[in-house]
């Protein structure tokens, strides 16, 4: 990864299903998408503090240069429960039948 980062490539890092990230790690090795999965926002917001967590969270890692995924939202009723986290990027089973996707037999990550 160290020498694809020398040829300026960039990376995303899939199923976050914790806090414990290493800004400075991730920034030297060129990560600049991350995705976390939609069962970790679920359970740090369940509890009590969990849902300003899970927004410090997000603006830490995007005032860190990192675009942040919500991966795994499959239903309209997650997207509601999610939208109060006001995510830039989302993924999950609810977008991938799109027709973007049908054309393009890609996934879709929506802005």
């Amino acid at each position: 990864m160290r020498q694809l980062g020398r040829l300026e490539a960039r990376f995303m890092l899939r199923e976050i299903d914790n806090q414990d990230i290493d800004i400075d790690l991730l920034q030297a090795l060129n990560v600049r998408m991350l995705s976390l999965t939609a069962n970790f926002i679920n359970h740090e917001i369940a509890s009590a503090d969990g849902f300003q967590r899970a927004i410090s969270l997000r603006r830490s890692l995007e005032s860190n240069g990192f675009r942040v995924i919500i991966d795994g939202i499959n239903n309209e009723m997650m997207l509601r429960d999610f939208n109060d986290l006001a995510p830039r990027y989302a993924a999950g089973a609810l977008f991938s039948e799109s027709e973007a996707r049908a054309k393009t037999n890609q996934p879709v990550i929506y802005q």
